[in-house]
């Protein structure tokens, strides 16, 4: 499923935008709990059967959504088609994967890249986009009937596991460039500059290395006099 970024535009025109958001339910009847009937049915069964005091909370997201693909399969190809296997499973998630990560992106490139997170947005944005995903996934998503679920948890669940993996590329990045940093602090202070390594860095990094060279060129201004001084110093004794 590819959908042109052109489309996903045309979503943030003001009339589209108020259109949707005038009826957060035109798409048809929420009928699908946030813990969809099967899974509630699995969790109360282990329950009982569960010698353990504490009973079973509520399922991580991934396994709920799980069970919503599920119900929307036999809700589509009715109760006799059966769960869908593993490997079905994963290919029915991926598209919705792929479209919680396409709006992402236009979020972010619409409102900041500073985002991280799905609940920074404000709640009037969090209801629209989650009904953007809702709208695009019914038209193009063999099982993307998202509007189904009660107070949009499905298109919140994937857009919220979306951003969570947009944070989690930036925290790796963030630590790169703290590793980078360390490095080459230490290598200037032990005076063994390889210069190969650092045009690698420079070509890789280019932008960041911009703002660190200019801070390490001010260390070693300020550091290699006085160390130069005091080996003379050393010396002369």
């Amino acid at each position: 499923m590819l959908i042109n970024l052109i489309v996903l535009e045309g979503y943030l025109d003001a009339d589209v935008k108020s259109r949707i958001l005038s009826n957060p339910d035109r798409l048809g009847y929420r009928n699908i709990p946030s813990i969809p009937k099967a899974l509630e049915n699995k969790i109360a069964n282990n329950n009982s059967n569960s010698n353990n005091k504490e009973k079973e909370k509520t399922p991580a997201i991934n396994v709920r959504l799980d069970a919503l693909i599920q119900e929307l399969h036999l809700r589509k190809n009715g109760e006799n088609a059966g769960e869908l296997s593993e490997e079905a499973l994963h290919r029915a998630k991926a598209p919705l994967k792929k479209l919680a990560a396409d709006v992402c992106q236009l979020i972010r490139g619409n409102d900041s890249n500073e985002l991280l997170g799905w609940k920074q947005l404000g709640s009037t944005n969090r209801l629209f986009y989650s009904l953007v995903f809702e709208d695009i996934a019914a038209a193009h998503v063999e099982l993307g009937n998202l509007y189904q679920c009660c107070e949009r948890w499905g298109a919140n669940g994937f857009l919220s596991l979306a951003f969570k993996a947009v944070k989690q590329k930036h925290n790796r990045k963030e630590e790169r460039n703290r590793t980078i940093i360390n490095v080459m602090y230490t290598t200037i202070m032990d005076k063994s500059i390889d210069t190969a390594m650092l045009i690698f860095l420079y070509e890789k990094y280019s932008q960041m290395l911009l703002l660190v060279m200019v801070q390490l060129i001010t260390l070693v201004v300020l550091f290699l006099p006085r160390r130069v001084t005091t080996l003379k110093m050393t010396t002369s004794q």
